[in-house]
């Protein structure tokens, strides 16, 4: 896949997860994925993480990271902001993204969640529900912060 393909895919992704978030849910067991009414879709902080999507419920943040391969998905693991021991990770709660099949159970870290799209009916799954892994961080503060600042840019 050329990387100007590779580059839109992600886009599109970013934006099904954005909305996915931001819709009401039925289903009792997706409950922790109502209420996420403050989105930013998209790498718009200056900060030393850019989560994919970052969300603000009033009391707790979420991160999604997507990722189209395993490849960009290992390649995340030597990122500093992914390092067990970095404290200021952004997202009390953290997840990723991907297509059905591209991540297995075995490589998601632990506390992190995983959703799988299925690009046949655009639906989005959630096979490894998010735990609350992480305190408040200081990325979290500055992000929340920031959504003032970027509420019309990024937004989905």
């Amino acid at each position: 896949m050329s990387h100007e393909k590779r580059v839109d895919k992600h886009f599109c992704l970013l934006c099904i997860g954005a909305k996915w978030l931001r819709e009401e849910k039925e289903n009792p067991s997706l409950q922790f994925f109502n209420g996420w009414r403050h989105i930013h879709a998209g790498p718009v902080f200056h900060y030393s993480e850019r989560p994919d999507i970052f969300a603000f419920n009033g009391i707790a943040t979420l991160c999604i990271e997507v990722k189209l391969s395993k490849a960009s998905f290992y390649n995340d693991k030597t990122k500093k902001c992914m390092q067990p021991t970095y404290q200021n990770k952004m997202g009390m709660y953290r997840c990723y993204l991907a297509p059905k099949g591209i991540l297995t159970h075995k490589s998601i870290p632990e506390g992190w969640g995983l959703l799988e799209w299925n690009e046949h009916d655009n639906s989005i799954e959630v096979t490894i529900p998010c735990s609350k892994k992480w305190n408040p961080t200081e990325g979290d503060i500055y992000a929340i912060g920031e959504f003032d600042r970027y509420m019309d840019f990024g937004r989905v």
